[in-house]
């Protein structure tokens, strides 16, 4: 892909991420300051649209991301950071001696952070998840059926759990973007492995609209990771 595609392409998931708007070839100008037309643009868009990696609702002349477009994203132009907010809030983590408890005030932190659900595996007995009103104020989940199908899923989260094991193996992350995931085509689920209490192996994961800010979302999961299995320990 040209270098200038490249650039569009990321142009346009930056501020789709930040507007949930459809991105029009003059936003993409301003924002980039590229030297070049409106047309040179609008062409450019057109075949990012025809090699799958956008696509112009109905509605509007701009474009959206597709599935495709955060896949390229993540694998080529991620730069994880991580949330003041959330370094803010692992300072205020209160001193407990229940760890389980200590691990789900952390998840709680990260759901807000985020604006996003996010669910525990502390053992394959035993689950949690908070943030469902951070998800659902997202756009993406206006619709009724997303969110029912959302909630049916964590309902029988329990059932769900030995499947994300199996998902991780051996990795230090395990992501599905948009189409056939579990919990909506236009959902994002990410997840890491963490060790706690004798290296038990458990699970601290994402669950957002597929729009969601990849940078600070991988940042923030990865910073969990370390504080989790650096702080919690018994």
């Amino acid at each position: 892909m040209p270098d200038r595609k490249e650039e569009l392409l990321k142009g346009i998931v930056d501020l789709y991420v930040t507007s949930a708007e459809p991105v029009g070839s003059q936003a993409l100008l301003t924002f980039l300051d590229l030297s070049v037309s409106s047309a040179t643009v609008r062409n450019d868009l057109k075949e990012l649209e025809e090699e799958g990696y956008v696509i112009s609702p109905h509605t509007s002349a701009g474009r959206i991301p597709t599935a495709r477009a955060y896949r390229k994203y993540v694998e080529h132009f991620l730069q994880p950071t991580v949330p003041e907010s959330f370094f803010a809030a692992l300072s205020e983590q209160p001193d407990v001696t229940d760890i389980a408890r200590a691990i789900k005030h952390i998840a709680k932190q990260q759901a807000e952070a985020l604006n996003a659900a996010v669910f525990l595996v502390l053992s394959r007995e035993q689950t949690y998840y908070t943030g469902l009103t951070h998800l659902f104020s997202q756009p993406e989940f206006a619709e009724m059926g997303t969110v029912q199908n959302v909630t049916a899923l964590l309902d029988r989260f329990d059932d769900i759990a030995p499947d994300l094991y199996r998902l991780i193996g051996d990795k230090d992350m395990h992501m599905h973007i948009g189409p056939g995931n579990p919990f909506g085509d236009s959902c994002t689920i990410m997840f890491v492995p963490f060790a706690w209490e004798g290296n038990t192996k458990s699970l601290m994961g994402i669950i957002g609209p597929m729009r969601m800010d990849y940078n600070t979302s991988i940042g923030a999961m990865r910073a969990a990771k370390t504080y989790l299995e650096t702080h919690c320990i018994a």
